[in-house]
């Protein structure tokens, strides 16, 4: 059977979405006006002329079909009830955004391409939508789009809601529809509401925002758009991440200052106990530290075997004397430190350090080590 969503009465476009509200309820006393006009066969075919039989029952979405034997040859519009209550809802957000416009249904702009609805505008093209109940080929998508832009239309897809596409990152056919519209979005019938998902890349980082808006509250612009503030709140979010790295920036620069701080702090607490070290220290002395104390210093030789480091007097001499002097005069204080590991009593190791102390103080002539050797 040939079904149709409109029909002429009194001369203009009629369609059988105004018996009911966005919501799915009837408008009863305008249903039954309505149904008595069909009965004196007010309503005519747009195509054929021919009068037409609204049907508003109580389970299907109201249409108008052909009396039986119709001649007419027209699409053969699909019944499926939630296709229908989809058109009607779309119907009803075009007609409270262009009031004062016309709207046509069912348009064919070129072969192979049908589009649900279109608005004829002064200073914009025409607003072109349709519903895509089922998911086409990303490439005829594609190409319909640019197709119908080419005819001097905006077209405005409204896909049929899926629960697996909510709260999910975009699947190849979203970004697709993305990038043709800026933004997808999805008719749920159930709650007479249209989800809209948005998507930006910043910096290499993905934002992706959805939210849920009742249909009643929203407007298609002349543009194309909707009035909804889903661009503000992503570009609320993309803000504040940007701050958020700014601040991460600012923190981890002043932790490294912080650290800088700090290890040069260190670096001088140490110059300065070394330069009071050296201030203590006369050259011809041999100075005790415990090993924690560790300064880098020439001249210094640490004693495993008493937990010290040494820091010896100077050689004096040729330069080349001097070296080889130093290296016997270390290979002494290594002998030594085996040596005290070895002692248990407590005064004749003392006795030991004292005599190594008296001779590292007394022979400062690199000759008088080699001599020795």
């Amino acid at each position: 059977m040939v079904i149709q969503d409109c029909a002429y009465y009194e001369g203009k476009r009629w369609f059988a979405y105004e018996l009911k509200d966005i919501s799915g309820n009837y408008h009863e006393e305008y249903r039954l006006k309505m149904r008595m006009e069909s009965q004196k066969n007010a309503f005519t075919c747009p195509d054929c002329g021919e009068p037409l039989i609204l049907c508003a029952g109580p389970v299907m979405e109201p249409f108008f079909k052909h009396h039986e034997g119709s001649k007419c040859i027209v699409r053969d519009f699909s019944r499926d009830q939630k296709n229908c209550v989809a058109k009607r809802q779309i119907y009803h957000l075009l007609k409270q955004s262009f009031p004062q416009r016309e709207i046509l249904s069912n348009v064919i702009p070129e072969e192979g391409i049908c589009l649900d609805f279109v608005i004829e505008l002064e200073e914009h093209p025409a607003i072109a939508v349709k519903y895509l109940a089922s998911i086409p080929k990303l490439e005829k998508l594609e190409q319909e789009y640019e197709t119908l832009q080419m005819l001097g239309y905006q077209p405005i897809y409204i896909l049929k809601y899926r629960e697996q596409y909510k709260n999910r990152r975009f699947t190849t056919f979203e970004y697709l529809v993305s990038k043709l519209e800026g933004e997808v979005r999805y008719l749920e019938i159930d709650t007479h509401s249209l989800l809209v998902k948005k998507m930006l890349r910043i910096e290499g980082r993905e934002f992706l925002k959805e939210k849920q808006y009742p249909l009643v509250e929203l407007l298609v612009r002349e543009d194309g758009s909707f009035t909804h503030d889903l661009s503000e709140l992503l570009q609320q979010e993309v803000t504040a991440y940007k701050e958020e790295q700014m601040w991460e920036r600012q923190y981890q620069a002043q932790n490294r200052a912080i650290v800088y701080e700090e290890r040069i702090q260190e670096i001088e607490e140490r110059r300065a106990e070394k330069e009071q070290l050296l201030e203590l220290h006369s050259f011809h002395e041999v100075v005790r530290q415990p090993m924690e104390q560790d300064i880098s210093m020439k001249n210094r030789m640490k004693m495993f075997s008493i937990g010290e480091i040494w820091t010896i007097p100077r050689l004096y001499g040729r330069d080349y004397r001097v070296k080889k002097a130093d290296v016997i005069r270390y290979q002494y204080l290594k002998t030594l430190d085996r040596r005290l590991f070895d002692i248990e009593d407590v005064e004749q190791r003392e006795r030991e350090i004292a005599r190594a102390i008296q001779r590292l103080e007394k022979d400062t002539d690199a000759e008088v080590w080699i001599d020795r050797a």
